[in-house]
């Protein structure tokens, strides 16, 4: 029934979010900091850059919980750009 289906992309959902954590955490992070240390991105404009052709767009828990984590020295994790195709011109880029 409709219930069994609830529960069912409940489920799903919860284990694509574990699996992104567990990126996000154990090989994301150790990499961008060790970047950020390496390159010397401190002071530079860095943000996560979001791609649509039109459809709306949903930022997952564990990447919200992720920006909110952390020390400082990852600042950048807190910036969000959203670049939509649909929207975009060739004269002028629809950005968010």
């Amino acid at each position: 029934g409709p219930d069994d289906a609830t529960d069912v992309l409940d489920a799903v959902e919860q284990q694509m979010n574990n699996g992104l954590d567990a990126f996000l955490s154990d090989t994301f992070a150790p990499w961008a900091a060790g970047a950020s240390a390496e390159q010397g991105v401190t002071g530079k404009p860095t943000a996560w850059l979001v791609c649509n052709d039109g459809d709306a767009f949903a930022v997952p828990r564990p990447l919200i919980g992720f920006a909110r984590g952390g020390d400082g020295a990852l600042e950048w994790r807190r910036l969000l750009l959203v670049i939509d195709r649909a929207k975009s011109t060739a004269e002028d880029v629809a950005l968010e």
